[in-house]
Parts: C-alpha cells; sequence; structure tokens
C-alpha cells in the first residue's frame, strides 16, 4: 500500500535528522533509531518498486497471452467452419452463415455430381479428390459475391442464392450446371466430362 501524507512527511523528516546527525559526529548515538527508520523506508520504497514493476510485467504478458488466446482461437473456429479438401464451407461453416442471414429471401440450390461413385471406383480417390475441388472452384467462380457454397458432404453441394425471386435464382441453377459440364475435367490418362 502507498504511504499517507502524514507517513511521508515523517519519511522526510527521518531522512532529514539522518542526514543532519551524520554531519555531526557527536549526534551519531542520537541518530541510530532515525538511522533505522530511513533504511527500513529506503528498502520498503525498493520493495514496492520492485512490486509495481512485476505487476506491471505480469500484465502485459496476461494481455499478450490473452491476444494469442482469442487469435488462435478464432483461427481453429474458422477452419471447423471450412472443408480441408475444396476450401469452401462445410456444413457446419454454411449453416452458421446463414443463421445469420434468416431476414434475407433467397433459395436453396442442391448441387450432386452424377455418378461420382463410378469415378471414384474407376479412377481412385485421388481422381475423386481432384474432381470434387475442380467443381468446387468452378461452382465459386460462377456464383455472385452474396452467394454461398458448401460442401456437405461427399459429393453433395448446397448454394444459397440470395434473391427473392424464383426466375433469377433458376438462372443461377443453370449457369452452374453449364459451368460444370462445358470443359472437360482431368482424369488419370484422360479427360473427362462431370456433370451435376
Amino acid at each position: 500500500r502507498g504511504l499517507s501524507p502524514r507517513e511521508g512527511a515523517q519519511m522526510k523528516l527521518a531522512l532529514a535528522l539522518t542526514v543532519l546527525c551524520l554531519s555531526f559526529p557527536g549526534t551519531a548515538v542520537a541518530a541510530e533509531p532515525w538511522r533505522q527508520i530511513a533504511t527500513h523506508a529506503t528498502m520498503l520504497a525498493m520493495v514496492l518498486s520492485v512490486n509495481l514493476i512485476f505487476f506491471f510485467v505480469l500484465f502485459l504478458v496476461s494481455a499478450i497471452s490473452n491476444k494469442r488466446k482469442q487469435s488462435a482461437l478464432s483461427t481453429l473456429t474458422e477452419q471447423a467452419c471450412l472443408d480441408p479438401l475444396t476450401a469452401i464451407l462445410n456444413r457446419r461453416g454454411f449453416e452458421r452463415r446463414l443463421s445469420h442471414q434468416q431476414s434475407l429471401p433467397g433459395f436453396l440450390i442442391v448441387i450432386d455430381i452424377d455418378d461420382f461413385k463410378v469415378i471414384n471406383d474407376s479412377y481412385g480417390h485421388d481422381a475423386g479428390d481432384s474432381i470434387l475441388q475442380a467443381v468446387a472452384s468452378r461452382l465459386k467462380q460462377t456464383l455472385r459475391p452474396e452467394d454461398i457454397v458448401s460442401r456437405f458432404g461427399g459429393e453433395e453441394f448446397v448454394v444459397f442464392c440470395k434473391t427473392p425471386h424464383l426466375k433469377e435464382a433458376t438462372r443461377l441453377g443453370n449457369r452452374l450446371v453449364q459451368a460444370i459440364a462445358e470443359r472437360p475435367f482431368e482424369l488419370p490418362e484422360q479427360r473427362g466430362l462431370v456433370t451435376i
């Protein structure tokens, strides 16, 4: 705790008397109690200073640690919402993003890759993964910035089309079908068409 004004004045007086007594050799015996008080006061001031520095450093370390934890938590939350294969939202991320937009009108477009099991069985799972990545990329390129795309699992994708008009959502769905079917995809030893 800090010193009260009265204690501060007493400490100043003790220091002044100590200096005065040390200046005159005959008063050394009388100065002994004041010298002890001055020594204790000096030690108390040093301890208080060290404690203040310690608590300040502790506060800084705690603040830095909390900032790092918040950053790590934010990164983990973001990663938990992304599909690691396609780098688009997963089901959890899609539902979270959609929950923030409850009042907006729109349509869901559910997309399934045709005969995906045949691709996996014929060319292997690595080829299937490449197809999933390429389909996700084409979907993102075709969608408008306000639309939301996600991979719900397997070969199933879901798009939220932000529009109150069915005709606009239908046009977007047709553009997505065309974007996937118009160019062949790379498969081992050949190129193949994929449809949705």
